[in-house]
């Protein structure tokens, strides 16, 4: 297929991790993947948002870790032997677990191949999506890592988890 490699270019400019999610698949910039790790326990956090799964301890250093799926709109999925925590770098430095259901491949998707995001037909919110790319029989939907994982967005629904949780107990 024009465009998609499967080898990986030294800078990581145009190499996106793939992953799945259910029976879909997506792709985050490689150059925002610090490393990729089995699941572990993860500790969960009381009054924490449905996505936010807890924290874990990487090597002496606390990281928050997200369902991804839950994130984009869908129901948890099961753990099973092939989960993992994608663990990305955000361009403030800080370190965040994404739990996917199974790391796949690493793509070269050239800007040209990804088209973009559709309006339609996607359950996902449109700015979390980049674009897609078609791969093999179907398409890769290349998600906006920075919005997806904004980590301002992800304290302020965790502002309003807390608020809400506290009101609740008000009445």
């Amino acid at each position: 297929m024009e465009g998609l490699e499967r080898y990986v270019l030294s800078d990581y400019t145009h190499n996106y991790l793939t992953f799945s999610l259910a029976d879909e698949l997506f792709a985050l910039p490689l150059a925002q993947v610090r490393e990729i790790i089995f699941y572990r326990n993860v500790s969960p956090i009381p009054l924490m948002p449905n996505f936010m799964r807890g924290i874990c301890n990487l090597r002496g250093h606390v990281m928050p870790v997200i369902d991804l799926a839950v994130r984009l709109g869908r129901e948890p999925q099961a753990l099973h032997k092939r989960s993992s925590i994608v663990i990305c770098v955000l361009t403030t430095g800080q370190l965040l677990g994404v739990l996917v259901d199974a790391v796949c491949d690493v793509l070269v998707l050239l800007p040209d191949t990804i088209e973009a995001a559709p309006l339609l037909g996607t359950e996902i919110r449109h700015d979390f999506i980049h674009g897609v790319a078609a791969y093999h029989d179907g398409f890769v939907v290349v998600l906006d890592a920075e919005r997806v994982l904004h980590m301002s967005e992800l304290a302020e629904l965790t502002q309003q988890a807390h608020l809400a949780f506290a009101q609740q107990f008000a009445n």
